[in-house]
């Protein structure tokens, strides 16, 4: 078979038997062609046998390419590093960013459980115990005019200390609030109260049937106080799974920030500053005056009060009216607002505030005295002793809770 197309003629043919013609080459066939070659004026270009080679199409060699350069491997390897980069750092920022964004609404949520009990106190009745009343009654005999003034300020003196214990008691920030644990736990015999509350009693087994870590122990009383002193003890319905663990696995639950820490508490806190603490811009110190602690309604904490003398109570509270009546005309410290103190370390697990020591069981100071500035450290419960850890905690004490 001939064709011709333009000046060039192409004549393909099959080799054949011996002796007989060969065979024209048709579409499909699979048979090897021989294959010639020609200008239509008869000059052969090429002749021979086997399928058309690209060199008889000759390609120009610089337009070959057979992989990558080193350049372009490396620019891409840049490539793919820099957008690796940016999704790890957006995704470690928003991990960040939902760590404490869980954190933050964890603590709103126990805030607002914590303040509706700590706010019922301003009108519980308080059940002193009668042995103190009549030892009263006998040191100051209301047979004069004088007697019976001393005899009123010192059973507001008690009121106000019975008042502090009953808080002690049922919302702890630590088990030495309620009970003594050691070879042979017991439970605190109340210094004014008649008589152990309840709540306290609760506590008390739960951490003796646990053995009594020292370790978290502000933390897992913020769990038992917010458990079984709130919401009519169906807070547990307001808490996922995730809120809360057993981080040294002593049988008492805490509730856990975003970073797997336990969140800590000090119930009372009256060395932080902050929107709900705030310091008198005049002083420089926090004002009693100006707002002064709503649970002591006759106004027994504060400068000026010297009477009864500590001396003339029993024995059980008078260490007690004498931390407060020091505090108030020595120190000139008197007493202001407290809102309870809930935090997070934040990502570098250290909060940097000076709360109560956990290292032992034994009370360190008056325990009836909010304020009463803490031996050896110098510090109030919760100061701020090193700022610079303090920066990434999270707390409650923000105007907008």
């Amino acid at each position: 078979m001939t064709r011709h197309s333009g000046m060039l003629n192409v004549e393909c043919r099959a080799p054949g038997p011996p002796g007989g013609e060969g065979l024209s080459l048709r579409a499909g066939n699979s048979t090897v062609p021989r294959c010639s070659f020609s200008t239509r004026s008869g000059g052969s270009l090429s002749r021979g046998y086997g399928p058309l080679s690209r060199s008889a199409f000759p390609v120009p060699a610089s337009h070959l390419r057979r992989g990558v350069t080193l350049v372009e491997l490396l620019v891409t390897m840049v490539i793919i590093a820099l957008i690796a980069a940016a999704i790890m750092g957006t995704a470690s920022a928003a991990i960040e960013h939902g760590r404490r964004s869980h954190t933050q609404q964890l603590i709103t949520r126990i805030h607002t459980l914590l303040m509706e009990r700590w706010a019922s106190y301003e009108s519980r009745r308080v059940e002193i115990d009668p042995r103190l009343v009549q030892q009263i009654n006998v040191s100051f005999p209301e047979t004069t005019p004088a007697g019976r003034q001393l005899r009123g300020q010192a059973m507001a003196d008690l009121r106000l200390l019975g008042l502090r214990e009953l808080i002690r008691y049922e919302m702890p920030d630590r088990f030495v609030d309620f009970g003594s644990f050691g070879s042979s736990p017991s439970l605190h015999t109340p210094y004014v109260l008649e008589s152990p509350p309840a709540l306290a009693q609760m506590y008390f087994r739960r951490v003796a049937q646990a053995g009594a870590n020292i370790d978290n122990q502000d933390a897992e009383c913020l769990y038992m106080v917010v458990m079984f002193a709130t919401a009519d003890g169906e807070a547990r319905t307001l808490f996922s799974s995730k809120d809360i663990a057993d981080t040294d696995e002593d049988g008492l639950p805490e509730f856990i920030d975003g970073w797997g820490k336990s969140i800590g508490w000090v119930r009372w806190a009256p060395g932080f500053v902050s929107d709900l603490q705030p310091l008198d811009p005049t002083t420089g110190l926090h004002s009693g005056e100006a707002d002064h602690d709503p649970f002591d309604v006759y106004r027994r904490d504060q400068q000026g009060v010297i009477n009864p003398p500590a001396t003339q109570f029993p024995k059980d509270v008078a260490a007690h009216i004498q931390s407060i009546r020091q505090r108030n005309n020595s120190d000139l410290v008197s007493a202001y607002r407290l809102t309870p103190l809930v935090y997070s370390d934040g990502p570098d697990g250290e909060s940097g505030i000076y709360r109560v020591p956990t290292g032992n069981f034994v009370e360190q100071v008056p325990a009836l005295d909010p304020y009463a500035i803490r031996p050896q450290a110098q510090y109030q419960y919760g100061t701020i002793a090193f700022p610079e850890l303090a920066k990434d905690n999270i707390h409650n004490h923000l105007i907008e809770y």
